[in-house]
């Protein structure tokens, strides 16, 4: 089980990280859009990932970003994207 735990750990740490590059406004367009995949790939493993990254439309981020991020999301399939 102690492996397991390390794993979660380790899981968790690199949803983190890529939630603050994703919120991140400094951060280039192509390497937000590259976090919200990687973190629409995971997204079962926490209930923030899919509000962070619909967080983001709406906003005052650049359009062409959040046309990204929604084609992202129309890409999952999922019925809880909406």
């Amino acid at each position: 089980m102690g492996q397991e735990s390390t794993l979660t750990s380790e899981v968790k740490s690199v949803i983190v990280t890529l939630q603050a590059k994703l919120k991140d406004g400094s951060q280039s367009e192509e390497l937000r859009v590259q976090s919200a995949g990687s973190l629409l790939g995971v997204r079962q493993l926490s209930a923030e990932i899919l509000p962070s990254i619909s967080g983001l439309l709406g906003a005052s981020e650049p359009v062409s970003l959040q046309e990204r991020m929604i084609k992202a999301l129309g890409e999952t399939g999922d019925a809880a994207v909406g």
